[in-house]
């Protein structure tokens, strides 16, 4: 169902829109399994398919606009911090040994908001939870 919906979407823009689209995507897509390979290869990510592992990723993220609510009880950075912490439990090689058990407790403030996206060329910095050292610390992505 949500493979059509999509595929509508996509379908609905004028062949050249949907072209450019497409290799934006895919560019993106690429420097995001690039960025995953780099980690496998300095041992800050687990051995993985990089392919597979950017598509969930990009599938979790894109499927929060289907579910998040502002008027719920959570808020933008508490989601944005516990979907980090759960990606990076995922792909860590070191990973932290838990996860917030509510969302609605995690801290608002230091997490950051992002108006213009990030160069994937440096590496951005993380939130890890309290098990790898203080709460919340901020560290290099990767864990290292």
């Amino acid at each position: 169902m949500n493979y059509c919906v999509a595929l509508l979407e996509e379908q609905a823009l004028l062949p050249e829109d949907r072209a450019k689209l497409v290799r934006q995507r895919d560019r993106f897509e690429r420097a995001l399994r690039a960025l995953v390979k780099e980690g496998i290869e300095d041992g800050s990510v687990v051995p993985c398919d990089p392919k597979l592992a950017i598509f969930v990723i990009l599938g979790a993220m894109n499927w929060v606009a289907k579910w998040f609510k502002p008027s719920g009880a959570w808020k933008p950075q508490q989601i944005t911090l516990a979907l980090g912490q759960i990606f990076e439990r995922t792909l860590s090689s070191v990973p932290v040994t838990a996860l917030a058990t509510d969302v609605g407790m995690l801290p608002v403030a230091g997490v950051q908001e992002f108006s213009r996206p990030l160069s994937l060329a440096k590496r951005s910095t993380g939130f890890v939870g309290a098990s790898r050292t203080a709460p919340y610390k901020k560290i290099k992505a990767g864990g290292k």
